[in-house]
């Protein structure tokens, strides 16, 4: 074994070469004054030079250009651009968050809430943990998670200890997220992994420091003055004194005292104050790992849209065209011509399916990459004029965002060449780690023993439990969000039994990756968005209220949102966003499914207590257990009854030519969801005798709607049933009841 003298430098690793060149490079190297040649070295030797050289040559085309992709530095610029994302991210965040705070009494109230924890525990899973567990009845604990959230987000946005208040937001989400499972979707899922990507990322740019990235300076010189005075009061009061050495230098940098004095004795200029330092440089392994995930999403989109017929045959967006909520924002003559003719529906279904297809591939060629995010931005801006998807497809354009944070700042605009190798400054190479050597003999003990010595110092200790961390995310997001059987699908037999055995461990291996993910809240699945047929129904909820004073039955029916389109009827649409989410699931997924008695019965007990004239209160019980209602002599409520209805889209006639008007059918169909009857509760009775569980976790709770009779039922079908409501519309068939 060889290695250089202790006065050498390192050269970068070369191929592997013949014998008589690596004799040369040794007396090149080592200055050995004994001339060597191949005849005269051992076996061993041999051995020792050719092994040498495959590692170099591995190192070199191998292991570097994976380890500088991902520890290659970005500059200024790419501090930047991580700024803006966040920035946006904290806008769309606190705006999605505060409107949900508006209804957190209606949805999460354990009092008057109509999906209070004490229902939804019982369908947690034992890998999902949450505070709510805690204290199931605690009001406080309910508003306290949610508007903390919402105060972290605005930390976020203003930059104020921006790691802490993305980690809080992380947890708490994590939190709401195990709270239920109906009011949460892909989005929620979004919201959660991109402030779980940014808490790795430089935060400090675009901020109230920096007066957002000069856009305010007043409000930046403002701040800046304002932290200095703070930072000068805790410094003369003492309090840094009583901290441990290592923490108190810690603040005397953060708080950059030694200038602040300098301020204050005037040898400073105080009208310009000195601003907090900005990260300049950074590596890129968060801005890796957003881009790769943001590929699997879009490759588990694509790929499950197209392996199914719909989409292969142009017909999905028909589907999706019948929903009546579809389309509002598009004048009539657009809605018939751009999407009632199935020429232009299938070259629309075709259009997306290639760009979800196809950009999680281009977006990499640097020539492709503003092309690629153009043609994005166009998809879900069409998405988001004809859906209604909330923050959906915001979140998704931040996300294409990170590929335009580059190594080095050196790849501008898409025609320049990327530099994959770190600043000079920072070095983060596999070479500068010591594994590389060579040089003079040495045992091979020796040579493992300095090779791990340069490995685990100080420079490349952080690199290393980087280089851990991110090998363990990248293997649990490739396991978790991969689309593995639809990748086997489009592979030949042989080619995908291979990948199937190589890239995917066992199901024991699987499960327990995936419960792990749970556990740290990371996990969000494949993302199979609209695959096969989309949804093609649209439902709606009523309830009635029978009184026994007399007066005539009130009709609860939910507002329709979606008949106009100002700003009022705008905000209306996202406010109660989440309580809309809750009457569709509640209207198509549990129409007949006993688990769906204790929401409805929930749901019955609010209106009980909305409509009673104060007759009917919820009150909590002392030792923490599920409320009582107290009903008095004067309740003037007899009965209420729920019952869901939905209209579904029949398949277009094949015998209508590609540029015609395609006329559209419907079933329809209602059906009782729960009646609650008055005369059968106590005056105090315990709420979850109306939802009693068995004890394995299953429930035989009769629906009482045996019990609805026939008045009922007509008015639930003359203010909910979609049949009879007909329009001249040929895409949104309905009237406003």
């Amino acid at each position: 074994m060889f290695r250089r003298s202790a006065n050498s430098q390192q050269s970068p690793p070369s191929p592997v070469k013949d014998e008589e060149d690596l004799v040369e490079d040794h007396h090149k190297h080592t200055g050995v004054s004994a001339p060597l040649s191949a005849s005269n070295l051992t076996q061993r030797q041999r051995q020792e030079l050719f092994r040498q050289g495959l590692v170099q040559i591995v190192l070199k085309y191998s292991l570097l250009p994976i380890f500088d992709f991902f520890h290659a530095r970005t500059g200024p610029k790419g501090c930047r651009v991580s700024g803006w994302m966040r920035f946006t991210y904290a806008i769309i965040f606190v705006y999605s968050r505060t409107l949900f705070a508006l209804e957190t009494g209606f949805m999460m109230d354990p009092l008057y809430g109509v999906i209070p924890y004490r229902i939804t525990q019982e369908d947690m899973q034992d890998y999902e943990w949450t505070i709510f567990e805690w204290a199931p009845e605690s009001r406080l604990l309910v508003y306290f998670v949610v508007y903390s959230n919402v105060l972290a987000g605005w930390g976020l946005l203003l930059g104020i200890l921006p790691r802490l208040a993305a980690f809080w937001m992380f947890v708490m989400s994590h939190m709401l997220n195990n709270h239920n499972g109906i009011l949460w979707d892909s989005e929620d899922n979004m919201f959660r992994l991109w402030i779980f990507f940014f808490m790795f990322m430089p935060l400090d740019h675009i901020t109230v420091w920096d007066g957002f990235g000069g856009w305010w300076p007043s409000i930046g010189n403002f701040t800046a003055t304002l932290r200095q005075h703070f930072a000068l009061v805790v410094s003369k009061s003492g309090v840094l004194q009583k901290l441990p050495v290592s923490i108190r230098q810690y603040c005397h940098q953060r708080l950059q005292l030694t200038e602040l004095v300098d301020i204050e004795r005037g040898t400073a200029n105080a009208s310009n104050p000195t601003r907090q330092e900005q990260s300049t440089s950074w590596p890129m392994w968060p801005f890796r790992l957003f881009q790769i995930y943001m590929c699997y999403i879009y490759l588990a989109a694509g790929l499950c849209k197209l392996n199914t017929k719909p989409w292969q045959d142009g017909t999905a967006l028909w589907w999706l065209w019948y929903d009546g909520s579809f389309g509002r924002f598009f004048p009539s003559f657009v809605s018939e011509y751009f999407f009632n003719r199935m020429a232009i529906v299938k070259l629309q279904t075709w259009i997306a399916l290639v760009i979800e297809c196809g950009c999680m591939v281009t977006i990499w060629i640097p020539s492709l990459r503003w092309y690629t995010f153009l043609a994005v931005v166009a998809l879900h801006i069409g998405i988001e004029l004809a859906l209604v998807m909330h923050a959906f497809e915001y979140l998704s354009v931040l996300g294409w965002v990170s590929f335009f944070v580059y190594p080095n700042d050196t790849l501008k605009n898409s025609t320049s060449t990327k530099s994959l190798s770190p600043v000079k400054d920072d070095e983060t190479t596999v070479q500068s780690a010591g594994v590389t050597d060579g040089g003079s003999k040495v045992s091979s003990k020796t040579y493992r023993n300095g090779l791990m010595a340069r490995i685990l110092s100080p420079r490349n200790r952080k690199v290393l439990v980087e280089s851990i961390l991110v090998g363990v995310l990248l293997y649990f997001f490739t396991i978790d969000s991969v689309p593995r059987g639809e990748i086997v699908k489009v592979l030949p037999t042989r080619a995908g039994k291979t990948f199937k055995s190589f890239f995917f461990p066992n199901k024991e291996t699987r499960q327990t990756s995936l419960i792990m993910g749970e556990y740290a809240g990371i996990h969000a699945g494949q993302w199979t968005v609209y695959r096969g047929i989309p949804p093609h129904s649209d439902y709606a909820l009523t309830a009635v209220i029978q009184y026994s004073d007399g007066r005539p039955p009130t009709v609860w029916e939910e507002e329709d949102m979606y008949s106009h389109n100002d700003l009022w009827s705008m905000y209306q649409r996202e406010r109660y966003y989440w309580s809309s989410t809750f009457y569709y699931y509640l209207s198509k997924e549990y129409v007949d499914d006993n688990q769906a008695i204790p929401f409805v019965a929930t749901f019955a007990m609010h209106l009980a207590w909305k409509y009673g004239d104060g007759h009917i209160q919820l009150q909590p019980q002392r030792d923490g257990g599920p409320p009582h209602m107290i009903i008095d002599a004067n309740n003037p409520i007899k009965s209420i009854s729920i019952m869901a209805h939905s209209a579904t889209g029949k398949k277009y006639p094949k015998d209508v030519g590609l540029w015609e008007s395609v006329p559209r059918e419907w079933s329809y169909e209602s059906n009782c969801n729960y009646v609650l009857t008055m005369s059968d509760l106590k005056n105090d009775f315990d709420v979850s005798e109306l939802y009693e569980y068995n004890a394995d976790g299953s429930f035989d709770k009769e629906s009482g709607c045996d019990e609805m009779d026939d008045e009922d039922e007509k008015l639930h079908l003359e203010h909910g049933s979609f049949e009879g409501r007909k329009s001249t519309s040929p895409l949104h068939p309905y009237v406003e009841s």
